[in-house]
Protein backbone atom coordinates (compact mmCIF):
# COMPACT_ATOMS: atom_id res chain seq x y z
CA UNK A 1 0.00 0.00 0.00
CA UNK A 2 1.30 3.57 -1.21
CA UNK A 3 2.02 5.89 1.55
CA UNK A 4 -1.06 7.91 0.11
CA UNK A 5 -3.22 5.53 0.43
CA UNK A 6 -1.93 4.78 4.17
CA UNK A 7 -2.60 7.55 5.44
CA UNK A 8 -5.96 8.53 3.59
CA UNK A 9 -7.32 5.27 5.57
CA UNK A 10 -5.64 5.77 8.62
CA UNK A 11 -5.16 9.50 9.26
CA UNK A 12 -2.55 12.00 9.71
CA UNK A 13 -2.37 11.39 13.47
CA UNK A 14 -2.90 8.24 14.82
CA UNK A 15 -3.44 6.94 18.48
CA UNK A 16 -0.66 4.97 19.91
CA UNK A 17 0.16 3.16 23.92
CA UNK A 18 3.56 4.62 24.65
CA UNK A 19 6.28 2.52 27.30
CA UNK A 20 4.37 3.87 30.47
CA UNK A 21 1.20 2.67 29.47
CA UNK A 22 -0.02 5.96 28.44
CA UNK A 23 -2.12 6.71 24.74
CA UNK A 24 -0.32 9.31 23.25
CA UNK A 25 -1.29 11.04 19.51
CA UNK A 26 1.53 11.19 17.40
CA UNK A 27 1.68 12.32 13.56
CA UNK A 28 1.42 9.28 11.35
CA UNK A 29 4.91 7.73 10.70
CA UNK A 30 3.68 7.52 6.70
CA UNK A 31 2.95 10.49 6.52
CA UNK A 32 6.88 11.92 8.15
CA UNK A 33 7.93 9.83 5.29
CA UNK A 34 5.59 11.12 2.77
CA UNK A 35 6.09 14.96 3.44
CA UNK A 36 9.97 13.94 3.25
CA UNK A 37 9.71 12.26 -0.15
CA UNK A 38 7.54 15.59 -1.62
CA UNK A 39 9.91 18.01 -0.18
CA UNK A 40 13.01 16.05 -1.88
CA UNK A 41 10.96 15.65 -5.32
CA UNK A 42 10.45 19.59 -5.05
CA UNK A 43 14.03 20.29 -5.03
CA UNK A 44 14.94 17.62 -7.35
CA UNK A 45 12.67 19.02 -9.98
CA UNK A 46 13.62 22.82 -8.96
CA UNK A 47 17.52 21.54 -9.58
CA UNK A 48 16.83 20.30 -13.03
CA UNK A 49 14.77 23.09 -13.83
CA UNK A 50 17.57 25.45 -12.74
CA UNK A 51 20.03 23.10 -15.20
CA UNK A 52 17.91 23.16 -17.88
CA UNK A 53 17.36 27.43 -18.03
CA UNK A 54 21.18 27.81 -17.47
CA UNK A 55 21.77 26.03 -20.23
CA UNK A 56 19.49 27.56 -22.38
CA UNK A 57 20.83 31.25 -21.60
CA UNK A 58 24.24 29.67 -22.61
CA UNK A 59 23.04 28.42 -25.86
CA UNK A 60 23.29 30.88 -28.73
CA UNK A 61 19.61 30.21 -30.02
CA UNK A 62 17.67 31.54 -26.76
CA UNK A 63 13.96 31.27 -28.83
CA UNK A 64 12.44 28.90 -26.33
CA UNK A 65 14.01 31.05 -23.55
CA UNK A 66 12.41 34.03 -25.23
CA UNK A 67 9.27 32.69 -25.80
CA UNK A 68 8.98 31.52 -22.09
CA UNK A 69 9.03 34.92 -21.35
CA UNK A 70 12.74 35.67 -20.83
CA UNK A 71 12.80 33.01 -17.20
CA UNK A 72 15.10 36.51 -16.05
CA UNK A 73 16.40 34.82 -12.83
Amino acid sequence: MSTRKKIKAEGAIIEATNGNGFTVKTEHPASKAYATLIGKYNAMAKTVEDIILDSLQKSEGDELLEFLGGAKR
